[in-house]
């Protein structure tokens, strides 16, 4: 098939990506994620919070537990390719 005639709806796209990292406590560990977070993204992250509280887990309510980054345009792209990289081009295939 042509190049200039194939579906355009058949065309690999993705939107945007999300870096997430749940440390499941505010504090040290917290900072430190996002400092990680910043470094492999190039991008300030912002913290996600618990929506309920869990007793034997130690979380309540309103309490950061997280943070993530989420990336757009060239960022998403150069972020992938470092991704990728780093697993060496491949995908795991996961249960269908």
């Amino acid at each position: 098939m042509n190049a200039a005639k194939q579906n355009p709806m058949r065309c690999l796209l993705i939107p945007k990506v999300v870096v997430n990292m749940g440390v499941g406590e505010s504090g040290g560990k917290l900072a430190i994620a996002e400092t990680l977070l910043e470094g492999l993204t190039g991008q300030k992250p912002t913290r996600t919070y618990s929506k309920s509280t869990i007793k034997p887990w130690g979380t309540r309510k309103g309490a950061p537990t997280g943070c993530k980054v989420t990336l757009h345009g060239e960022k998403k792209e150069a972020f992938l390719k470092k991704a990728f990289e780093a697993v060496e081009n491949q995908i795991k295939i996961g249960r269908a």
